[in-house]
């Protein structure tokens, strides 16, 4: 189902019983006898039909509120790829009033809490090479990697495949990039510096020291950047959002040619991030999604609770489960996570541990394989 969405920093209560919502300025408790109704505070995303909804009815569904107004900052950068979103701010010092808007009405088909994201990377100052890695990982799961270890492409192996990272942004004139295609077709934060966590799974996934898939120079495997991080911090799930579309845009427009994307990253878990992973799988990527750190069931986070990502956990030295690994019926596969070594922006290396640096091991690998066997697809 198409849809369009809104981005409002309000208070939403939902009565999904009746398909009605209740739209407040202050606090509302949540009804405890009442199971289907459900409080979300701050920022939200309103998520609308678009076979149904029009601008006269969003611009209705806005003249509802006398305390927020449309930020015109805001755009949605890929509108109709999946569904198309507007951000709403709040107006300081303003008494909203009370407003019921019954969802028929609107068009309204759910709402969903606009979060911060984060990267699942851990900083750590040991080191561990990703040979050693590989190689661990050969020795925990020889029936998924099949003992493989590197597999130096050259110019004249030219496998039609791009890499998609999805992170901090890359810092392509590393030396670990030396000759490797690359575009950025995504910068949710242009003009900020980099932060190097981008840069380290991506030398993880291809770096010509650091990463399990190796290629020469003139090889046709593109490096594609998708930047949804700031330099510091966490980013929105409208962000998310937008960086997902880039790479809806991106396979539509480059219809057969496989994509591997790493996700090394997370936020809670809702339908409409999923949805356009599925929608990515159906249009040919792989998706590679890190289970997060936080040392619960990953079924709790998005990308790693989608059916259709490969979702990594991270081992430690031991080949166990390392100790902030989230874990679960979510999780696909285990891959070396604790201190692994790989490029930092400005040319140096550096190490960092978390299950974002076991997902482009798995990435990589994946890599390999799929330039080895090109009819192979995610199932």
């Amino acid at each position: 189902m198409n849809m369009i969405l809104v981005t409002i920093n309000i208070l939403f209560v939902s009565l999904l019983a009746e398909r009605q919502s209740v739209f407040r300025s202050q606090a509302v408790l949540e009804n405890e006898n009442d199971p289907n109704r459900h409080t979300i505070y701050g920022e939200f995303i309103v998520f609308f039909d678009k076979d149904c909804v029009n601008d006269n009815i969003i611009r209705d569904f806005l003249n509802l509120f006398t305390c927020y107004r449309l930020n015109e900052d805001v755009t949605d950068q890929y509108p109709g790829t999946v569904d198309h979103w507007i951000e709403v701010d709040e107006v300081e010092n303003c008494n909203q009033p009370d407003v019921v808007v019954e969802w028929n009405d609107y068009c309204i088909i759910g709402v969903e809490e606009n979060e911060e994201e984060e990267t699942s990377g851990i900083n750590q100052c040991l080191s561990r090479s990703v040979e050693s890695a590989l190689y661990n990982l050969n020795a925990a799961c020889p029936a998924i990697t099949n003992g493989i270890q590197f597999i130096q492409f050259d110019s004249t192996h030219n496998p039609n495949m791009d890499i998609v990272v999805m992170d901090s942004g890359i810092d392509a004139s590393h030396p670990q990039f030396s000759g490797i295609r690359f575009e950025r077709i995504f910068d949710a934060y242009p003009g900020q510096a980099l932060h190097s966590h981008g840069t380290h799974c991506s030398g993880t996934v291809l770096g010509k020291d650091y990463g399990a898939l190796r290629v020469d120079s003139g090889t046709q495997i593109k490096l594609i950047d998708v930047r949804i991080f700031p330099t510091e911090g966490g980013t929105s799930s409208t962000t998310v959002l937008n960086g997902y579309d880039s790479i809806i845009n991106y396979l539509e427009q480059n219809s057969g040619k496989k994509v591997i994307i790493n996700m090394s990253f997370g936020g809670g878990n809702w339908a409409e991030k999923n949805n356009r992973i599925t929608r990515i799988k159906e249009l040919g990527g792989i998706s590679f999604a890190a289970a997060g750190n936080n040392n619960y069931d990953a079924s709790n986070k998005s990308p790693a609770s989608s059916p259709d990502t490969i979702t990594v956990g991270a081992s430690d030295q031991s080949n166990n489960r390392a100790w902030f690994s989230n874990y679960g019926a979510t999780v696909d596969i285990w891959a070396p996570g604790v201190d692994i070594k790989s490029a930092f922006v400005g040319g140096g290396s550096g190490e960092l541990s978390g299950t974002s640096m076991a997902t482009p091991l798995v990435a990589g690998i994946a890599a390999n394989i799929l330039a080895n066997d090109p009819d192979l697809d995610f199932d």
